[in-house]
């Protein structure tokens, strides 16, 4: 998120304000899963706070092909790297448990059937 207003297509800030479970690609809803969303994810990336501009996250999409969430780069700063709390790269290529590449362990569960894709779109 670039700013705290900033909304994806139908989903709002919301949807993510709970302390028992936190989606991707999906909403919400009291804690359980509501309307997934299909397609493919190759990464997240969390952060305290929000990201300040778009020139950060131009940087971290780098034209189609995003650098590690880890290394500062151009308007992403060693900054956004120090306030980086979990980063999902989603490399396993099996099972459902995803490692978190950043200092603070935070292993994530994939759940509601998702799989692998050797094919990743460009």
């Amino acid at each position: 998120l670039i700013k705290e207003s900033t909304n994806m297509s139908s989903m709002t800030m919301d949807d993510y304000r709970n302390d028992e479970n936190f989606f991707i690609m999906g909403h919400n809803n009291e804690g359980s899963l509501y309307r997934p969303s299909g397609g493919y994810c190759t990464e997240v990336a969390i952060w305290v706070g929000v990201l300040p501009d778009a020139a950060a996250v131009n940087t971290l999409y780098n034209n189609g092909i995003p650098i590690d969430a880890r290394v500062a780069g151009e308007h992403y700063t060693s900054y956004h790297v120090s306030k980086l709390k979990a980063y999902w790269q989603m490399n396993e290529n099996t099972g459902t448990s995803l490692a978190d590449s950043s200092t603070n362990s935070y292993t994530a569960t994939m759940t509601n059937g998702v799989g692998w894709s050797a094919n990743v779109p460009a």
